[in-house]
């Protein structure tokens, strides 16, 4: 069984972990640029007006705005890729039916598809 002065060790040890968290400098990271992997968040979270609250004023209203703003921005990509592929689409593949597509292999799909996204992207640099 755990005695007294074992519950009351514990519980000195455990302020003086609160006192060492409270006392010791933060993390340089959060005063850091962010990461290129998240740069695109910061900034879809900086370009939103603050006059703007569809979504409320608290930190889910911001959440949610920034995800709203995030999703219209990935079907603004989608929708000009969809269009880069029909417009570098051959003119055989933009004239066969469904059934012509479906037979035809995998690899053949794939690598048109990665050259119209490649071309997609060379022209949105």
């Amino acid at each position: 069984s755990t005695g007294r002065w074992r519950k009351l060790a514990w519980l000195g040890l455990s302020h003086a972990q609160a006192l060492a968290i409270a006392v010791t400098p933060r993390s340089a990271v959060i005063y850091a640029p962010p990461a290129d992997e998240t740069a695109f968040l910061v900034e879809a979270a900086a370009l939103r007006p603050a006059s703007a609250a569809p979504w409320g004023d608290g930190r889910f209203g911001a959440l949610a705005a920034t995800l709203a703003q995030l999703r219209s921005e990935d079907e603004r990509r989608r929708t000009a890729l969809r269009a880069a592929n029909a417009r570098t689409a051959p003119a055989s593949v933009a004239a066969e039916t469904g059934a012509e597509r479906g037979a035809r292999t995998g690899a053949q799909t794939e690598a048109e598809t990665g050259a119209a996204r490649k071309e997609t992207i060379a022209v949105g640099r």
